[in-house]
């Protein structure tokens, strides 16, 4: 039987921060059992619990976490989970009921153990528990459309977001594609080896983390919106100046100018959205924003192929007309 106090992370109220302090050690009944824990998860779940949105505690105090790894009192290493009211995951010990945990085999180390239990269940309940799938069938998973719908609604909702993430996508697209038609440009029109291309993209790269340095400063002073307009001032330039370079030594010149403003533009972008994302909402507002920009990669290049094809399809139809039409002349004179 085990007495005393542990150390625990103790919940005072519905949104309030837990506090690592004291707590009655449990004692197990019938059909109950304590875990040694060595390690618990902090999830979404654990925070919509300490809120009060789903797992909502009954009465407090309580201890906070929803499952972790730990070892019985005869040694055996488990894997818990719902642990029995008012004890919770991260504790230095939990009562749970009999049962409620899955093997957890020596080889596997306890952070990580911890770590796969919440996604690995949820796993489980869907594809075995719910689904009935036995081993040798195939299964699909589908991500969560309502979720992503639900989040974009959100953020769309508010105006200032709605407009920076819109531009976002707008002059992302552009350096996007400026930057996969350079290597292009380079190869063909320029005559640059595989080597020295490598060599481009590494001075590109090193000069957009100086960039970023350089305008560091800066975006503090002026304002991240400030600096994002003059930074794409500067792409407008390079992209402008691009037209009139022939020479590989002019290429390199004005690769390192185009690579301080790209680290620049996105380190000031990124300071900007910060300034923006309401309290709470950065997490889901930043990988929005990955989301605009990864797909900002795919459409750039994507519209300015499509309209370069097209126009190409249209010079070589002009041609062949110009063509016959020139054969049609030189028949009529012969006759």
């Amino acid at each position: 039987m085990t007495t005393g106090l542990i150390h625990a992370a103790v919940l005072h109220g519905l949104g309030e921060t837990p506090r690592y302090e004291s707590f009655p050690a449990p004692v197990a009944r019938d059909g109950e059992a304590v875990v040694r824990v060595a390690a618990a998860a902090l999830k979404p779940a654990d925070r919509l619990m300490a809120s009060g949105v789903r797992y909502a505690p009954d009465g407090f105090p309580h201890v906070a976490g929803l499952d972790g790894v730990g070892r019985l009192d005869d040694g055996t290493r488990v894997a818990f989970f719902m642990p029995e009211r008012p004890y919770g995951g991260m504790a230095e010990q939990t009562l749970v009921r009999r049962g409620a945990w899955l093997p957890v085999p020596d080889s596997a180390d306890d952070v990580i153990a911890a770590a796969v239990l919440n996604p690995g269940m949820a796993a489980w309940k869907s594809v075995v528990w719910e689904g009935e799938v036995v081993a040798g069938q195939t299964t699909i998973t589908l991500p969560d459309t309502q979720a992503y719908s639900r989040a974009a609604r959100r953020i769309l909702a508010l105006p200032d977001l709605r407009r920076f993430l819109g531009a976002y996508f707008v002059y992302e697209d552009g350096v996007n594609t400026v930057i996969a038609f350079a290597g292009i440009f380079a190869a063909q029109t320029l005559g640059f080896s595989m080597e020295r291309l490598i060599g481009l993209y590494i001075v590109v790269q090193v000069s957009a983390l100086l960039g970023a340095l350089a305008w560091a400063s800066p975006t503090d002073r002026l304002g991240p919106r400030r600096v994002v307009m003059i930074t794409l001032c500067q792409w407008a330039a390079v992209v402008v100046a691009a037209y009139f370079i022939e020479t590989q030594t002019q290429f390199w010149v004005l690769a390192v100018v185009a690579g301080t403003g790209l680290g620049a533009v996105q380190a000031a972008s990124r300071a900007f959205l910060a300034r923006l994302a309401p309290r709470g909402m950065e997490a889901e507002l930043f990988g929005f924003y990955s989301l605009c920009g990864k797909s900002a990669a795919v459409m750039g290049p994507l519209v300015f192929g499509t309209v370069l094809a097209a126009l190409i399809a249209l010079v070589i139809e002009r041609s062949h007309f110009c063509e016959a039409d020139r054969f049609a002349e030189a028949v009529g004179d012969a006759r």
